[in-house]
């Protein structure tokens, strides 16, 4: 006995490619990471002086 399957396949979206104007890092994309790490490093260096005492 030898059913025969069907196979249903989704359909292909896929991705687009981004445009060449969007790859360009701007002024945002540099400030962000930068401006996480000016935060972060503080408050971290304050966590572990503050166990010192």
């Amino acid at each position: 006995m030898s059913k025969s399957r069907l196979i249903i396949y989704p359909p292909e979206w896929g991705i687009k490619p981004v445009p060449h104007r969007l790859r360009i890092p701007r002024g945002i994309d540099y400030l962000v990471p930068w401006s996480s790490l000016a935060v972060g490093l503080p408050v971290m260096q304050t966590g572990v002086c503050g166990d010192m005492d």
